[in-house]
């Protein structure tokens, strides 16, 4: 299966109405095994169990629908020669997906290394180099190669983790609109982006080393100075004047930028030094909370 109609499948299996549709028949399924069950089971079973072992029940199957979403790249990081082969973009849009499961074989078959230039999100148009080959290629190689490349009009959540912290600080920007005015959500989506980029820091400290799945592919290590500009660039100048966002955005670069993550530290205190404040006592007090980013790490 390629990876358009793997994506496809992925996202289908996301939607609301696909999980409902399952719950539903397997509700029916349920009351049909019920229907045949019955005879089976004694009514004396059936008062012992009584409608708590269903609450049990019902609070298990609860539990098991949360999901937890992981990013990860099973492949080696390094930067691509100048003189590799360029293989470029035929469309325009958003790198959706890349699908290195099918790079490697073909790397292998055709002895050659694969250098990905792009990453999920980027947006891509003819001219733009999106691999390089350690080799010149035929066509047809050339063709299998690219179409591990899915183009989409749009960004998405699959392999794209700056997508999501794009889109929650787009929530924080409509909340903070005049038209609805509600500062409280743009101090929820903070918390919860700082949440996530803690997250992320302590998955990276307690990483063990592991030997690259895909030896032959190598993909560009992703930036977390722009995780700080998905998030923190726009707010300032969206809640100019609204002191409680400031100061919630400041202890958030605080809490960071003092976590003992190396990539964090200069991009938190750059953010920390920006300061959208008119009035002297709410520069003063940011300030304040600013501090940390003189002290030593």
């Amino acid at each position: 299966m390629n990876a358009r109609w793997r994506m496809l499948m992925v996202r289908m299996t996301r939607r609301l109405w696909f999980r409902s549709a399952l719950h539903g028949l397997a509700g029916i399924l349920t009351a049909l095994l019920g229907v045949v069950a019955k005879p089976l089971i004694s009514p004396s079973m059936a008062a012992q169990n009584g409608v708590a072992a269903v609450g049990h029940i019902l609070g298990i199957l609860a539990s098991s629908m949360r999901a937890v979403t992981t990013f990860s790249w099973s492949t080696p990081v390094e930067p691509a020669p100048d003189d590799a082969f360029a293989l470029q973009s035929h469309a325009i849009g958003c790198v959706a997906c890349i699908d290195v499961e099918r790079l490697q074989p073909l790397a292998e078959r055709a002895d050659l290394q694969v250098r990905v230039e792009v990453s999920a999100g980027s947006f891509v148009a003819p001219g733009r180099s999106i691999a390089r080959l350690s080799r010149e290629v035929e066509d047809e190689l050339a063709r299998d190669v690219a179409n591990a490349f899915v183009v989409s009009d749009t960004r998405n959540f699959e392999q794209d983790p700056r997508f999501g912290l794009v889109v929650l600080t787009e929530i924080a920007q409509r909340a903070l609109s005049p038209a609805i005015n509600d500062p409280g959500t743009a101090i929820d989506v903070l918390g919860t982006a700082t949440r996530l980029l803690r997250g992320w820091a302590r998955a990276r400290q307690h990483a063990e080393a592991e030997e690259a799945k895909h030896q032959r592919v190598f993909m560009p290590a992703l930036d977390e100075k722009e995780f700080f500009e998905d998030v923190f660039a726009p707010q300032p100048r969206d809640s100019a004047g609204l002191l409680e966002v400031a100061i919630r955005l400041q202890k958030s670069l605080a809490t960071l930028g003092q976590l003992g993550y190396a990539p964090y530290r200069m991009p938190a205190a750059a953010h920390a030094e920006r300061d959208g404040s008119t009035l002297p006592a709410d520069r003063r007090q940011r300030q304040l909370i600013a501090e940390w980013r003189k002290r030593k790490a």
